[in-house]
């Protein structure tokens, strides 16, 4: 006998539908009819109690999921066996879970999409970026701009649609670090700066002295929802101007326990927005009108993450427009106040790490040739010496044959990858390198879950591809401030006067007659030596310093030096000392003036004979 809620989940009426196994068993799922058949004679063969989901079908063709717990029943004295259970529908937890299941999937298929293309994609902007520094003839460099702009306009595309692909599929985490609101709204008014100028736009920004200083949240989440909102109004004003105006929408000075509500408002004086596609801009992959997609470019995606970041953020978001007006995008954000104590605290920690990085000597786990090649340039670029590794087992071969500074440790790698190989290092007791070296994982868009997967397994912080210096600078000053050159004030400017020694000896004499007076002939011969090659090295030199080779200036400075400590040849060995010290810290006057004193030192060499040092015979 079965219920009326049974009959109401199968479908089927109570007076036509004979309650049998055999015509239960017409109802059940074709493609669960096996499975169903053998779990009810498990339960008859053992005895025990049976659960069972599985699908049934509905009258009017529809399939319904339910769950079936069933169990043997004997009453005493009665030949036949009864079956007593409950049938339950769970139609709706099983969709939810094939829809998570089908978010999964193409979460895990975008991500791996990223990797694909993002891995050519950075190595194209960090070519573009070399090239841009390499002194090129205009029309070359129009070229390796317009690559640099086309293939950052690509990233920013692919970073919408993985941004919003993590949202819907409820993967976006929130970070929670204070900031400088004022910073960060000078900040990016100051990035459409250029793209302002160049259509005639008049940026203007308009922060209310009512609003707090420093709060708590995450800053990159509102920067976003701003650039978004602030490059959208550029896009569609031919002319006039662009407002970013903030105010304190709720905020109570004197409780400053209570969260702080922003109100930020975008206005511009562009094309408007018809009433009736106020709502549709906000649904992904939309704009107000088809033909502004070819006419001004796009994904449809900005205002989509908009709105869910915002309402992430705890607001809301909406427009006012008036077509061939303007429009003015609203919208609201809850942070946190940051006491004052703290505040100060922040400050003074980001001018304590402020600073430069001294030459550091950088093992690089990168598997990807062109991204190989783009890194290790850039990082000499800046001074620092870089050997390269294709995978985690290179690296462990690596640090045990020699001393590095650091690792920057790319995650996705053939053999062994990033994570394991950092978790080797961290785990180490073989003595044959130092498993607290810091390591920096260099990825293309990590989500917030993975970062925090790196700093558990030991990984100290992480920069994006391709490597920014100034990030690299940021990340290293926070995990291994010991690698840096603090400031905490600014450095004076150079000045020439600076640089001017006091009048230095060509030589040590008594130095030299107290070493070779009793050998004249190995004098000669070395000090012939010595002159014939100083030609050759400050050609060398030269040749490093106009191609701003500063690794380069360092290396053959430091041979200098020594060669010159040798032959007691003071003017060159303290004018060699100041310029490698200058090209380690990537002081171009100090290179430049350093340089011009050593051509002199050396035409000074030539005024000199072995006679004069060792004196007549």
């Amino acid at each position: 006998m079965w219920s009326d809620e049974v009959f109401g989940i199968v479908g089927w009426d109570a007076e036509r539908f004979p309650v049998t196994m055999e015509s239960f068993n017409s109802i059940v799922h074709p493609d669960d009819l096996e499975r169903f058949v053998t779990e009810w004679r498990k339960m008859l063969i053992t005895k025990q109690r049976c659960s069972i989901e599985h699908r049934v079908l509905l009258p009017d063709g529809t399939t319904r999921y339910v769950n079936q717990l069933a169990e043997l029943i004997h009453e005493n004295g009665e030949p036949n066996v009864h079956v007593m259970g409950t049938i339950q529908d769970i139609t709706d937890r099983k969709e939810k879970e094939s829809a998570e299941l089908a978010n999964r999937a193409k979460s895990e298929f975008l991500a791996a999409m990223s990797h694909e293309i993002r891995t050519p994609l950075n190595a194209i902007i960090g070519f573009a970026d070399l090239l841009a520094d390499a002194n090129l003839p205009p029309k070359e460099l129009e070229f390796a701009s317009s690559i640099k702009q086309a293939s950052g306009n690509l990233m920013f595309f692919l970073n919408d649609i993985l941004d919003f692909s993590k949202i819907e599929a409820g993967k976006f985490e929130l970070a929670s670090v204070v900031f400088d609101l004022f910073d960060l709204l000078e900040q990016t008014i100051k990035t459409f700066c250029v793209l302002g100028d160049n259509k005639g736009i008049k940026l203007r920004l308009n922060a209310s002295p009512d609003l707090p200083k420093v709060l708590r949240g995450d800053l990159n989440a509102l920067r976003q929802v701003l650039t978004n909102l602030i490059a959208n109004a550029i896009k569609f004003t031919p002319a006039g101007e662009v407002e970013l105006k903030v105010t304190p929408h709720e905020y109570d000075h004197s409780a400053p326990e209570q969260p702080v509500m922003l109100l930020c408002a975008v206005r511009d004086t562009g094309i408007g927005i018809p009433y009736e596609q106020r709502e549709v801009i906000f649904e992904p992959f939309t704009q107000a009108d088809a033909s502004s997609t070819k006419k001004y470019g796009g994904t449809g995606l900005g205002l989509a993450i908009s709105k869910k970041l915002v309402e992430l953020m705890g607001g809301e978001i909406w427009v006012e427009s008036i077509p061939g007006l303007g429009s003015t995008f609203y919208f609201t954000t809850r942070f946190s106040l940051v006491p004052e104590s703290e505040a100060r605290l922040s400050d003074q920690g980001r001018k304590k790490l402020s600073g430069k990085l001294r030459q550091l000597k950088i093992l690089l786990a990168e598997d990807d040739t062109l991204n190989q090649i783009v890194a290790k340039e850039s990082l000499r670029r800046q001074g620092h010496f870089v050997v390269v590794a294709n995978n985690g087992k290179d690296v462990l071969d690596l640090l045990e044959m020699q001393h590095f500074d650091l690792i920057l440790m790319d995650i996705a790698m053939p053999e062994m990858d990033g994570v394991e190989a950092t978790q080797v290092i961290r785990n180490s007791s073989s003595g044959l390198f130092d498993p607290r070296i810091p390591i920096i994982a260099q990825t293309a868009h990590a989500l917030k879950r993975d970062l925090d997967r790196f700093m558990e397994i030991g990984m100290n912080g992480c920069v994006t591809k391709p490597i920014d210096n100034y990030e690299l600078i940021s990340v290293i000053c926070h995990v291994a401030p010991h690698l840096t050159i603090q400031n905490e004030e600014p450095e004076p400017q150079p000045q020439p006067t600076d640089y001017v020694d006091n009048f230095i000896p060509i030589f040590e004499i008594q130095a030299l007659r107290d070493k070779y007076c009793d050998d004249r002939e190995l004098f000669q011969e070395i000090f012939d030596l010595f002159l014939t090659t100083m030609p050759k090295r400050i050609i060398e030199i030269g040749a490093a310093i106009d191609t701003d080779d500063h690794e380069e200036v360092v290396l053959l400075a430091h041979a200098l030096k020594g060669t010159s400590a040798v032959m007691n040849a003071a003017a060159i060995n303290h004018t060699t000392m100041n310029l490698e010290k200058a090209a380690l810290d990537h002081d171009l006057v100090g290179i430049k003036l350093h340089w011009e004193q050593l051509k002199i030192e050396a035409d000074r060499l030539k005024s000199i004979s072995p006679d004069q040092i060792l004196g007549r015979k």
